[in-house]
């Protein structure tokens, strides 16, 4: 069985094999962690709110029953800009509170986090990183 990130990786893959994929690429981000229940019209309705519009949008929901992702290629390459800009400052997810990276940095496997505002500690739990236990 596949992972989402497996298939994601490989639809990424795939685009850049087209011609002119490497521009394809440079306008396509992953979101990952997005609610199972996330419909592509709930996920464009945010997203096309950025600069040039949205050209495609597929959600992967394989072996997940909590969580699925999203490939989202936009029209321009600054409207990927933008929305990796928006969920550096914790913005660009909104209601999805999902994890945003570029195309690129999820096919050399960077490592992936959520923005500063997603990781602040909560309410005294043990492992959760507050410093009063």
């Amino acid at each position: 069985m596949s992972t989402s990130r497996n298939l994601i990786k490989q639809k990424l893959e795939d685009i850049l094999q087209e011609k002119e994929g490497e521009k394809i690429l440079k306008r396509t981000i992953v979101v990952f962690e997005l609610p199972f229940v996330a419909e592509e019209k709930q996920i464009r309705e945010f997203f096309e709110k950025v600069s040039g519009g949205i050209a495609s949008i597929d959600v992967i929901k394989a072996n997940a029953l909590v969580f699925s992702s999203a490939v989202i290629q936009f029209n321009k390459e600054k409207g990927a800009e933008k929305a990796l800009e928006l969920a550096r400052h914790g913005v660009a997810v909104g209601q999805f509170d999902g994890i945003v990276a570029s195309a690129q940095d999820v096919l050399e496997g960077k490592k992936l986090s959520r923005t500063k505002e997603d990781v602040k500690p909560s309410s005294g739990t043990p492992g959760n990183g507050c410093k009063n236990q």
